[in-house]
């Protein structure tokens, strides 16, 4: 199995893999949509409706649409492996709006509901009278938002993992997926291809990926009294696992049988490196071994102190508390700040993330627990002012000379790091990126963060976290980083005549010296030095292998260890135009090699299909790490129905023709050419829906192995490009693509070859 790594440097960080080890995708269509529209339309169905209609409008019910699915999932309770991920995926086909779309999505389980009957004032039964439009309304069960940008048509995607999971676990056989829009504002919308669309490749579907071994293998942040916490979810009839560990990516491998899916690792300290992987035991035989995962030792810091401070009671003091608490009213009353101070002596960061509770678990009088809202919060990076949370108030702050912003909302404030949006209905972590203010800002080893309300809505909303007395939800710093050692790994990219290197920072290092050689054994010599941790030598050397190693230097000058040696062999790129290309028209002898555009359509009788020609006879016969061929659109038919626009491109057999000779009559006489949607190609490459292009529309494909064919069988490379799709009536199936004619050079079309002439050996006889 190819060796895949991935580092885990953050909090439960599930990374993504991608493996050799066998995967299954399962695509489903949902079963059932539609949307519902409130106020006077609260009564109607739209159960036909070929587009859903998403959108929230605080001031109008009539104008509030909420969209359905139902999702059919008894084809994943019998997949042969764990499910790795699921996402929901919806076409949006038109949008609008100045801002993006904060869409929520719930799921529930109640499938007791038809398409055909569904309105505004009859919904799922799961469902209850409250909708979104009403602020204290609460999902059902998940929750799970993403945001739309402004007017964007593609794909809107939403990870379903840990829901579906539990659906699959507890043997579900559907689910119902409600989505309403979260952004209190009247312009935004969006539309989504619904089930009674013709498009059919859009129609809202569930995507789920299965695989062979453990999967969302982790590495959590040191546990209580020392270790990492390694943890994976479980697999199907497993009846017990095997975690393996090293300190390093080739072993030696120490292993640990493991009956649950976690185990806590003590062998790892703060700032080095540990590499885990894991199988599962099966009643006959062993699942494949999952990709390896690195962790880079964390360290958790607590909060040395927190609090807030009142604006309306400017005296008080709030530093016992368990609860920290934000509002901005957008005056100069009633406002709360939270301040927070960390200490990060000895750590120097590779990265740095706080974590903080939003919905603390626990009330205070005029504010029953849980008490949640929904709004935009500011985090910035203030100086610390030498305060004592036993002591520290709004008047004794501001005395101080520490300034409190009167209205964050209104724009960028000084220091802020980020705004995230708490969509507030239920308690969640927050987990934020402040490496910068780590690593760039800490004084005498302490860094201090302050939580702003940036939201106004209704007076101010008022927010409240968790503070460091709230025990398991208490706010904590998150630290990873390397000590001052060997630089490692170094990766390496390499074109023509560049080589781009990166590596892994150090953490006492003010720079790196880069050191080459033309033999791994050496000798090295200085090439250059930086403080970053990219370097780019283009100076490369067609056919000649070049070798690297970092060398760090400390704030006094003095060196570290070399990392090991990297070699980077020049790859040889050529990219080639058409000899010759041409479309040819049914049944007529017309010459139209000297266009611009290449028309390729179905429509009867005014059938076209595309020709391009590639002269391969100057390109070395070696094998070929990869080839591209690039075709961009040109403006398409208009006023015709160019829906389900389905192109093919294959390879065909050479014969003699340039681009005043080619029509239709000598087409014909040398292949057959798909007049009837049964054609079935012989050297089929490439298969694509057109429907959406457009102007400036960009097609690359993978040529690499009809390339090599062609190589072998002569010294051209000639590929015939058609629409598969049947045209019904008044419709046009139609692709229009730039020719080698275009006036503008970077519209033409491309072959590009890229080969690494190292391959000159052995494996050169391709023709």
């Amino acid at each position: 199995m190819k060796k895949m790594i991935l580092e885990c440097v953050t909090v439960l960080c599930v990374a993504g893999f991608i493996s050799n080890a066998q995967a299954l995708t399962v695509t489903t269509n949902a079963v059932e949509d539609t949307y519902v529209r409130g106020g006077i339309y609260a009564h109607t169905n739209y159960n036909d409706a070929s587009e859903l209609q998403l959108k929230y409008h605080t001031g109008s019910m009539e104008n509030t649409r909420e969209i359905y699915y139902k999702f059919d999932l008894a084809a994943l309770t019998n997949l042969p492996g764990v499910i790795e991920s699921a996402t929901i995926e919806l076409y949006r086909s038109n949008g609008s709006g100045g801002q993006p779309i904060h869409a929520v999505c719930e799921t529930f389980t109640d499938l007791a509901w038809s398409a055909n009957d569904i309105t505004w004032s009859n919904p799922p039964a799961m469902a209850i009278s409250q909708f979104p439009s009403q602020t204290d309304y609460n999902p059902r069960a998940s929750e799970f938002a993403n945001d739309m940008t402004p007017g964007e048509t593609s794909w809107f995607r939403v990870d379903f993992t840990d829901r579906l999971n539990e659906y699959v676990d507890a043997g579900r056989t559907g689910v119902t997926v409600h989505i309403y829009g979260g952004t209190p504002n009247s312009s935004p919308y969006a539309y989504f291809i619904a089930l009674e669309h013709g498009s059919t490749d859009k129609h809202p579907r569930l995507e789920v990926v299965c695989r062979t071994y453990p999967v969302g293998l982790a590495a959590a942040a040191p546990v209580t009294g020392g270790g990492v916490t390694v943890s994976w979810r479980a697999y199907p009839q497993a009846t017990g696992y095997t975690l393996e560990m090293a300190d390093s990516e080739d072993g030696p491998w120490t292993t640990e049988s493991v009956s649950g899916t976690s185990h806590v690792d003590t062998g790892i300290s703060y700032g080095s490196l540990r590499y885990y992987r894991v199988t599962a035991t099966l009643p006959v035989a062993q699942s494949d071994t999952s990709p390896v995962v690195r962790c880079v030792g964390q360290a958790v810091r607590a909060a040395l102190a927190d609090t807030y401070v009142d604006s309306s009671n400017k005296d008080d003091l709030y530093g016992e508390g368990e609860v920290l608490r934000v509002k901005n009213s957008g005056g100069v009353s009633y406002h709360r700040e939270s301040l927070l101070r960390f200490n990060v002596a000895g750590l120097g960061a590779a990265s740095a993330r706080l974590r903080i509770y939003h919905g603390s678990t626990t009330g205070d009088n005029d504010n029953p627990s849980p008490f949640r809202s929904n709004g935009l919060i500011v985090l910035r990076k203030v100086d610390d002012t030498g305060w004592d949370e036993g002591s520290v108030t709004w008047n004794t702050l501001v005395a101080s000379g520490f300034t409190l912003p009167n209205n964050p909302g209104a724009s960028l404030i000084s220091g802020e790091i980020c705004r995230f949006y708490t969509a507030g209905t239920n308690a969640k972590w927050f987990d934020l990126d402040v490496s910068d203010v780590v690593n760039r800002y800490a004084t005498n080893g302490v860094v201090m963060f302050e939580l702003c309300a940036a939201y106004q809505a209704d007076g101010g909303s008022l927010f409240l976290f968790s503070s460091k007395e709230a025990g398991a939800t208490a706010p904590e710093l998150i630290v990873s980083g390397r000590p001052f050692g060997q630089p490692g790994p170094v990766s390496a990219v390499s074109t023509n005549t560049t080589a781009t290197l990166s590596w892994e920072g150090l953490l006492e290092a003010k720079s790196y010296r880069i050191l080459k050689a033309a033999q791994a054994s050496g000798p090295f010599s200085l090439l250059g030095t930086t403080t970053d941790t990219v370097y780019e030598d283009s100076s490369l050397v067609y056919g000649f292998a070049a070798y690297y190693r970092i060398e760090p230097v400390a704030v006094d000058d003095s060196l570290g260890p070399q990392s090991e040696s990297v070699e980077v062999f020049p790859l040889v790129t050529e990219i080639l135009s058409p000899t010759a290309d041409a479309h040819v028209q049914y049944n007529e002898d017309k010459f139209m090699g000297a266009l611009p555009t290449i028309w390729v359509k179905r429509y009867n009788g005014y059938d076209r299909e595309g020709f391009l020609q590639f002269d391969i006879t100057n390109l070395p016969a070696r094998v070929y790490s990869n080839a591209v061929l690039r075709i961009v659109a040109a403006t398409q038919e208009a006023n015709v129905d160019r829906s389900n626009t389905q192109v093919v491109i294959e390879r065909i057999e050479p014969f003699a023709w340039i681009d005043a000779t080619l029509n239709w009559s000598l087409a014909t006489a040398n292949l057959s050419l798909p007049t009837s949607t049964g054609y079935v190609p012989t050297y089929e490459l490439a298969r694509f829906q057109a429907e959406d292009a457009d102007l400036g529309t960009v097609y690359e494909f993978d040529v690499s192995s009809q390339l090599t064919a062609a190589r072998r069988a002569g010294d051209q490379l000639q590929l015939h490009v058609y629409v598969a799709t049947a045209n019904p009536a008044n419709s046009a199936k139609s692709l229009t693509f730039f020719s080698k004619e275009s006036s503008v050079e970077s519209y033409r079309p491309t072959l590009t070859c890229t080969y690494n002439p190292r391959s000159f050996g052995t494996l050169i006889l391709l023709r």
